[in-house]
Protein backbone atom coordinates (compact mmCIF):
# COMPACT_ATOMS: atom_id res chain seq x y z
CA UNK A 1 0.00 0.00 0.00
CA UNK A 2 1.31 3.44 -0.87
CA UNK A 3 1.26 6.22 1.72
CA UNK A 4 0.68 9.78 0.59
CA UNK A 5 1.30 13.09 2.27
CA UNK A 6 -1.56 15.53 2.14
CA UNK A 7 -1.73 19.29 2.51
CA UNK A 8 -4.20 22.03 3.19
CA UNK A 9 -4.15 25.64 2.14
CA UNK A 10 -3.03 28.20 4.73
CA UNK A 11 -6.43 29.84 4.60
CA UNK A 12 -8.16 26.57 5.57
CA UNK A 13 -5.92 25.73 8.54
CA UNK A 14 -4.10 28.26 10.74
CA UNK A 15 -1.21 25.96 11.60
CA UNK A 16 1.22 23.74 9.75
CA UNK A 17 -0.56 20.43 9.31
CA UNK A 18 0.90 17.57 7.33
CA UNK A 19 -0.60 14.13 7.62
CA UNK A 20 -0.68 10.86 5.77
CA UNK A 21 -3.47 8.90 4.21
CA UNK A 22 -3.91 5.80 2.18
CA UNK A 23 -3.87 6.11 -1.60
CA UNK A 24 -7.16 7.38 -2.90
CA UNK A 25 -8.69 8.34 0.49
CA UNK A 26 -7.30 11.84 0.79
CA UNK A 27 -9.54 14.74 0.07
CA UNK A 28 -6.97 17.33 1.16
CA UNK A 29 -5.10 17.83 -2.11
CA UNK A 30 -2.38 15.24 -2.37
CA UNK A 31 -0.21 14.69 -5.36
CA UNK A 32 2.00 11.76 -6.11
CA UNK A 33 5.50 11.97 -7.57
CA UNK A 34 6.72 8.52 -8.53
CA UNK A 35 6.24 6.38 -5.46
CA UNK A 36 6.76 9.31 -3.08
CA UNK A 37 4.06 11.80 -2.31
CA UNK A 38 5.03 15.46 -2.01
CA UNK A 39 3.00 17.92 0.01
CA UNK A 40 2.91 21.63 0.56
CA UNK A 41 3.07 22.27 4.28
CA UNK A 42 1.30 25.38 5.45
CA UNK A 43 3.18 28.06 7.36
CA UNK A 44 1.93 29.69 10.52
CA UNK A 45 0.90 33.27 9.98
CA UNK A 46 3.03 34.28 12.97
CA UNK A 47 6.18 33.07 11.15
CA UNK A 48 5.87 35.49 8.26
CA UNK A 49 8.67 38.06 8.33
CA UNK A 50 10.84 36.09 10.78
CA UNK A 51 13.63 35.76 8.22
CA UNK A 52 13.51 39.49 7.51
CA UNK A 53 13.85 40.24 11.22
CA UNK A 54 16.79 37.84 11.51
CA UNK A 55 18.51 39.40 8.49
CA UNK A 56 17.98 42.90 9.90
CA UNK A 57 19.47 41.95 13.27
CA UNK A 58 22.46 40.22 11.68
CA UNK A 59 23.00 43.22 9.39
CA UNK A 60 23.04 45.63 12.34
CA UNK A 61 25.48 43.42 14.24
CA UNK A 62 27.81 43.21 11.24
CA UNK A 63 27.67 46.98 10.72
CA UNK A 64 28.54 47.58 14.38
CA UNK A 65 31.46 45.17 14.13
CA UNK A 66 32.66 46.85 10.94
CA UNK A 67 32.46 50.21 12.72
CA UNK A 68 34.50 48.89 15.64
CA UNK A 69 37.13 47.53 13.27
CA UNK A 70 37.31 50.87 11.45
CA UNK A 71 37.60 52.78 14.75
CA UNK A 72 40.34 50.44 15.95
CA UNK A 73 42.20 50.95 12.68
CA UNK A 74 41.93 54.75 13.04
CA UNK A 75 43.33 54.64 16.57
CA UNK A 76 46.13 52.29 15.55
CA UNK A 77 47.02 54.50 12.58
CA UNK A 78 47.15 57.57 14.83
CA UNK A 79 49.50 55.75 17.22
CA UNK A 80 51.81 54.65 14.40
CA UNK A 81 51.88 58.17 13.00
CA UNK A 82 52.72 59.61 16.43
CA UNK A 83 55.44 56.98 16.93
CA UNK A 84 57.04 57.97 13.66
CA UNK A 85 56.79 61.72 14.25
CA UNK A 86 58.00 61.53 17.85
CA UNK A 87 61.07 59.55 16.74
CA UNK A 88 61.83 62.00 13.94
CA UNK A 89 61.44 65.06 16.16
CA UNK A 90 63.58 63.58 18.93
CA UNK A 91 66.35 62.66 16.47
CA UNK A 92 66.29 66.14 14.95
CA UNK A 93 66.42 67.78 18.37
CA UNK A 94 69.22 65.44 19.53
CA UNK A 95 71.42 66.68 16.69
CA UNK A 96 71.62 70.14 18.29
CA UNK A 97 74.99 69.92 20.00
CA UNK A 98 76.88 72.52 21.96
CA UNK A 99 79.63 73.51 19.50
CA UNK A 100 81.63 75.45 22.12
CA UNK A 101 81.85 72.33 24.29
CA UNK A 102 82.74 70.25 21.24
CA UNK A 103 85.70 72.52 20.36
CA UNK A 104 86.89 72.75 23.95
CA UNK A 105 86.66 69.09 25.05
CA UNK A 106 86.16 67.10 21.82
CA UNK A 107 82.90 65.74 23.28
CA UNK A 108 79.48 66.23 21.75
CA UNK A 109 77.22 67.59 24.45
CA UNK A 110 73.61 68.37 23.74
CA UNK A 111 72.68 72.05 23.64
CA UNK A 112 69.63 71.70 25.90
CA UNK A 113 67.91 74.99 25.09
CA UNK A 114 68.48 74.71 21.34
CA UNK A 115 67.32 71.07 21.29
CA UNK A 116 64.15 71.96 23.21
CA UNK A 117 63.48 74.94 20.92
CA UNK A 118 63.95 72.83 17.77
CA UNK A 119 61.71 70.03 19.11
CA UNK A 120 58.93 72.39 20.19
CA UNK A 121 59.18 74.28 16.90
CA UNK A 122 58.70 71.05 14.92
CA UNK A 123 55.73 70.06 17.08
CA UNK A 124 54.13 73.46 16.50
CA UNK A 125 54.89 73.47 12.78
CA UNK A 126 53.31 70.03 12.35
CA UNK A 127 50.21 71.11 14.29
CA UNK A 128 50.64 68.52 17.02
CA UNK A 129 50.18 68.57 20.76
CA UNK A 130 53.13 67.51 22.83
CA UNK A 131 56.16 68.41 24.85
CA UNK A 132 59.93 68.11 24.73
CA UNK A 133 62.13 67.27 27.72
CA UNK A 134 65.89 67.47 27.48
CA UNK A 135 68.87 66.45 29.57
CA UNK A 136 72.57 66.66 28.77
CA UNK A 137 72.37 63.45 26.74
CA UNK A 138 68.71 62.75 25.94
CA UNK A 139 65.75 64.31 24.18
CA UNK A 140 62.36 62.91 25.13
CA UNK A 141 59.43 63.85 22.90
CA UNK A 142 55.87 63.08 23.96
CA UNK A 143 53.06 63.57 21.43
CA UNK A 144 49.30 63.37 21.91
CA UNK A 145 46.47 63.25 19.40
CA UNK A 146 42.74 62.95 19.99
CA UNK A 147 40.89 60.50 17.78
CA UNK A 148 37.09 60.62 17.63
CA UNK A 149 35.62 57.16 16.96
CA UNK A 150 32.73 56.99 14.52
CA UNK A 151 30.86 54.72 16.95
CA UNK A 152 30.94 57.17 19.85
CA UNK A 153 27.71 55.70 21.25
CA UNK A 154 29.53 52.49 22.13
CA UNK A 155 33.01 53.72 22.98
CA UNK A 156 33.95 56.91 24.75
CA UNK A 157 33.46 60.01 22.67
CA UNK A 158 37.23 60.56 22.26
CA UNK A 159 40.34 58.45 22.46
CA UNK A 160 43.72 60.04 23.09
CA UNK A 161 46.67 58.41 21.40
CA UNK A 162 49.91 59.16 23.27
CA UNK A 163 53.39 58.20 22.15
CA UNK A 164 56.88 58.95 23.41
CA UNK A 165 60.29 58.70 21.77
CA UNK A 166 63.76 59.19 23.22
CA UNK A 167 66.87 60.07 21.26
CA UNK A 168 70.30 59.89 22.85
CA UNK A 169 72.99 62.30 21.76
CA UNK A 170 76.07 60.42 20.58
CA UNK A 171 79.35 61.13 22.28
CA UNK A 172 81.96 61.62 19.59
CA UNK A 173 85.47 62.94 19.47
CA UNK A 174 87.53 64.07 16.52
CA UNK A 175 89.08 60.65 16.30
CA UNK A 176 85.77 58.73 16.25
CA UNK A 177 83.34 57.35 18.76
CA UNK A 178 84.49 57.07 22.36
Amino acid sequence: MMRLLHWRKASEVGTSEVGTSELGTSELGTREVGKTAVSKATVKKSDTGAVSLYVAIVFVVFMLMAGLVADGADIRQARRRLDDLAARISREAAQQINTAELHRSNKAVLNITKAKTVGEGLITRLGLKGEVKTTRERVIVTLRETVKPSLSIIASSQVTARREATAVSSKTTKGGTS
